[in-house]
């Protein structure tokens, strides 16, 4: 009852049918845009169904069904089809027709032109009931044509920021359950490159493979067309649009390779990265940053090169979208002209207008969301890596606390034996006793016995070795050390961040800790948390409470900087030198911001035209883009002679 109430207040909801078939509603907010920038005030309330919440809730719920349907089946689950499960069957319903009467508009004006000029060449007089059918026709499909194409592109564009905002979600929120060992082995680079390059992925696959699962329906009806106007000789020029599919698809397939190079290197790059600010004082100490300025430089160089030649591979498929259609028509017009079938004006303008369609279902519908299709199969990859990492199992060391095992043979003793080496020839377990528990009252403490542990299974050198520490209540432990001598690690490995591969740890009491990686905020709501200010706790409870804290806090600190100022500035010239300073401080705020802003106006957000010269003059010379324009209006020019001079031989 509630989600319905939250779609009926929403413009959307009240919406008539009319307005939601022009898309009215949306107008106040754009006419509001045009005049002022956009707050989050005057932006539409959220539906629950589109909150991020919700939609990493049905995420969850899915993958967790696609987890137990694929151990059943004994397949491997996909990611990818718990996203789909996530999008109601009404609105996939809903977009399939509306993308069907798009695609029976798009094809059939041509056909309903053909109609038409064939009327008005072949009639000996021109008759109103004759042609007003045809007018009234081409008048229908073009504006269904358009109005489907409006509502198809927005329902996919929702689809895909749900799919989006749900995967940044559950990936986020798995995040939060893995150990910090578990975050090195899957990821080697930054988190926040899943989250950004791989979830964009998703976005722009949406439009093109709306456009690529019912481009054999367009090219179907396209080729019956061609054969209805042209016979089997017209479908002649259709072979090399289909060469150019195999090419597109061949082109995706390397391009997504290519990607999957360029975002390891990426990976790569951005850990190097990390480990320079980490240890930036080792660094700067033994000079090392030319040699570490090389090494980035040389991974940055690699990954330019597999990013250019996508580029290459992606510019080339742009480049067929428009010359195939040429070199199809003029294989399909040489081939009826060598047959001897004759051909009139509006044969021709039927029959490039049905290789035109064709020509765009095989490039930009086929072989471009191949290639984005290519990219987001990378992208649920390398987040479906990140969602099927489990963290080590650390309750094995509680449970080893309460254990006494006895081993067979000599040399192996129950505190160096670890679980995952007992294998066939090694020592065997022959009985284990459970300690009883304890029930008197026992200090704080933390005891390590010979520790071992390992930040990567990759690793041979353990990070720690055999380490014991031993810190009871009423004592302060300092623990010093040079950059990477495992300082760090011994705090994670206390904390169980980090698993331990041998050896034993008791921790009687809570510890308090801030990680140090700032992006990871993993306090939650109902976690207990204390916070200090100069020594003295200033609060203490739930983490949802610290909010109300600090507003006051703020509110306070305001009041008393306002009386702080009104008792310093008593005097009147230190009135008017406090009034100067606040002057220029806000001239030079006002400076900067028209320094940051030259080239975009600040009311409506509009570029101006120097800020797209300036793009382009950033990759090619003067002369060059010169060349390129002229170049480009001289074929415009000459394919339209020649589509007049065509046309003017068969009138």
């Amino acid at each position: 009852m509630a989600e319905e109430e939250a779609i009926v207040n929403t413009p959307k909801g009240k919406a008539s049918y009319f307005s939601l078939l022009t898309f009215s509603w949306m107008s106040d907010v754009l006419k509001l845009g045009s005049k002022q920038p956009l707050e989050e005030k005057h932006l539409f309330s959220i539906e629950t169904s589109n909150q991020a919440e919700r939609l990493t809730r049905d995420l969850e719920r899915e993958w967790l069904a696609e987890e137990r349907a694929s151990e059943q089946d004994r397949t491997k689950p996909r990611l990818w089809r718990a996203m789909v499960r996530i999008i109601p069957c009404r609105e996939l319903m809903t977009w399939a027709l509306l993308r069907i009467l798009y695609s029976l508009a798009s094809n059939f004006l041509p056909l309903i032109v053909w109609f038409f000029l064939r009327s008005i060449s072949t009639a000996s007089e021109l008759s109103y009931t004759t042609t007003l059918p045809f007018v009234l026709g081409i008048t229908l499909m073009t504006g269904l044509r358009t109005i489907c194409n409006g509502h198809v592109v927005f329902k996919v564009e929702m689809m895909v920021i749900r799919l989006k905002v749900a995967v940044i979600g559950f990936v986020y929120k798995k995040i939060l359950t893995l150990n910090r060992r578990a975050l090195e082995d899957v990821i080697p680079g930054n988190i926040i490159n899943i989250v950004s390059n791989d979830a964009e992925a998703i976005i722009q696959l949406g439009v093109p493979l709306n456009f690529f699962l019912f481009s054999a329906l367009d090219i179907i009806i396209s080729m019956a067309i061609i054969w209805k106007v042209a016979s089997w000789q017209g479908l002649i020029g259709t072979c090399f649009l289909f060469a150019v599919s195999a090419y597109g698809s061949i082109a995706a397939k390397k391009a997504g390779k290519l990607r999957r190079n360029a975002a390891e290197l990426i990976d790569q790059r951005l850990q190097i990265i990390k480990e320079i600010v980490s240890g930036i004082r080792a660094v700067k100490m033994y000079g090392w940053e030319w040699k570490f300025r090389d090494l980035v430089a040389k991974i940055r160089r690699k990954e330019i090169s597999f990013i250019r030649y996508r580029g290459f591979i992606v510019s080339s498929i742009y480049a067929l979208f428009f010359t195939s259609s040429a070199f199809a028509g003029f294989i399909s017009i040489t081939a009826l002209l060598i047959t001897g079938i004759p051909l009139r004006p509006f044969q021709v303008f039927t029959l490039l207008s049905a290789l035109s369609n064709i020509r765009l279902a095989v490039t930009l519908h086929i072989a471009q969301p191949l290639r984005l299709l290519a990219d987001a199969k990378t992208a649920c990859a390398r987040m479906q890596r990140l969602v099927e990492t489990k963290s080590s199992d650390l309750s094995q060391q509680e449970k080893q606390s309460l254990l006494k095992v006895y081993f067979r043979g000599r040399k192996y003793k129950s505190r160096s034996v670890r679980i995952e080496g007992v294998r066939s020839g090694e020592p065997v377990l022959i009985s284990a006793r459970k300690l009883e528990a304890t029930s008197q009252h026992i200090p704080p403490q933390i005891v390590l016995e010979r520790v071992s542990c390992f930040w990567s299974q990759r690793l041979e050198r353990p990070t720690l070795k055999n380490v014991s520490l031993m810190a009871t209540n009423g004592q302060l432990v300092g623990i010093t050390g040079p950059v990477g001598s495992g300082k760090t690690s011994l705090l994670m490995t206390i904390l169980e961040e980090l698993p331990v591969s041998s050896g034993q740890i008791s921790c009687i009491g809570k510890i308090a800790y801030v990680p140090q990686t700032p992006w990871l905020h993993v306090l939650k709501e109902t976690d207990y948390i204390i916070m200090l200010e100069n020594g003295s706790v200033v609060y203490e409870g739930a983490y949802s409470g610290m909010e109300i804290v600090r507003s006051k806090e703020n509110q306070s600190n305001g009041t008393k900087k306002d009386e702080e100022q009104q008792h310093y500035a008593k005097d009147e010239s230190e009135q008017e030198t406090a009034a100067a300073i606040k002057s220029f401080a806000a001239e030079e705020q006002n400076e900067r911001i028209d320094l940051e802003e030259e080239d975009e106006d600040r009311m409506v957000g509009t570029v101006k035209w120097g800020v797209y010269w300036k793009y382009l003059r950033a990759a090619l010379p003067v002369v060059l883009i010169v060349s390129l324009a002229v170049f480009f209006g001289m074929v415009q020019g000459k394919w339209m002679c020649t589509v007049r001079w065509v046309c003017s031989r068969f009138r």
